[in-house]
C-alpha cells in the first residue's frame, strides 16, 4: 500500500499579523465610510455607477467559458507573489483545466509562504493597478474612475471566490487549513472592497480621514488601558 505523502504545513507570525491587520483596517475603513455618509451629502448616483461596474464584471465573467484563462490567472497570482516576496519562479505551466508553478523559496523568506499559497484567492490583480491610477487620475476622471474601480473589483472578487474549494491543496498547506485561510480571505475581501469604495466615492482624501480615525481609536485604547 502506497504511503500517503505528508503535507508540509505553512504558518508564520507575519501571516498572523496580516490576518489581524486586515480586520483592523476593515474596521477603520468602515468607520470612515459611516463618517462620510453622516457628514456629507454624497450623490447616490456614484454608488449606482460603482455597483454597475461590480455587477457588470461579475456577469461577464460568470457567463464566459474561459477555463484556461481562469487557470492562467490562478497561476499568475502565485507567480506575482513569488516575485514580490523576493523568491525565484522556476516553472510556470497552464493547461485547459489545470496548471502549476514551481519556485525556489529562500530560508529568510519562509514567512511569506502562506501568502504565496493564498495568492490566487486574494491578490487584486485587476483592481490594484486601477486603484493606483485612480489615486492620481480620479480628480479629473471621476465617472471613469468609479466604474473602472467597480469593474476591476468585481473581476477580482469573481475570479478569487470562484476558485475557493475547501479541498484545495493551497488551503491544506496552511496551519488550520480552510478555516484559517477563510479567516484571512474574508478579512482581506472586506478591507479591500471598502478601500476601493472609499477611493471611488470619496476620493483619495478619505484615507487621510481614515488615518485620523485610526489615530483617535489607538489613542482612546491607550488612554483606557492606563
Amino acid at each position: 500500500m502506497k504511503k500517503k505523502r505528508k503535507i508540509k504545513k505553512r504558518f508564520s507570525f507575519a501571516f498572523l499579523l496580516s490576518i489581524i491587520s486586515n480586520y483592523i483596517l476593515a474596521t477603520v475603513f468602515l468607520l470612515t465610510v459611516i463618517s462620510y455618509q453622516a457628514q456629507y451629502n454624497i450623490d447616490i448616483q456614484e454608488w449606482y455607477i460603482f455597483g454597475i461596474g461590480v455587477l457588470g464584471a461579475v456577469g461577464l465573467i460568470v457567463s464566459s467559458k474561459i477555463s484556461k484563462f481562469r487557470v492562467f490567472i490562478h497561476e499568475l497570482k502565485h507567480s506575482i507573489l513569488i516575485g514580490l516576496t523576493g523568491n525565484i519562479l522556476k516553472d510556470f505551466e497552464v493547461k485547459e483545466k489545470t496548471g502549476h508553478v514551481k519556485y525556489q523559496m529562500y530560508q529568510n523568506k519562509l514567512h511569506f509562504a502562506p501568502l504565496i499559497s493564498l495568492a490566487p484567492y486574494f491578490f487584486p490583480l485587476f483592481s490594484l493597478p486601477i486603484f493606483i491610477a485612480a489615486i492620481f487620475l480620479r480628480e479629473n476622471y471621476i465617472i471613469q474612475s468609479i466604474i473602472l474601480l467597480g469593474f476591476s473589483l468585481g473581476a477580482d472578487m469573481t475570479f478569487s471566490v470562484s476558485e475557493i474549494h475547501s479541498h484545495q491543496t493551497d488551503f491544506q498547506v496552511i496551519y488550520g487549513g480552510f478555516l484559517v485561510s477563510a479567516l484571512y480571505l474574508v478579512g482581506f475581501y472586506i478591507m479591500w472592497s471598502l478601500a476601493c469604495m472609499m477611493l471611488a466615492i470619496y476620493g483619495a482624501e478619505s484615507f487621510n480621514t481614515a488615518l485620523n480615525i485610526a489615530y483617535e481609536l489607538a489613542l482612546k485604547l491607550y488612554v483606557d488601558s492606563v
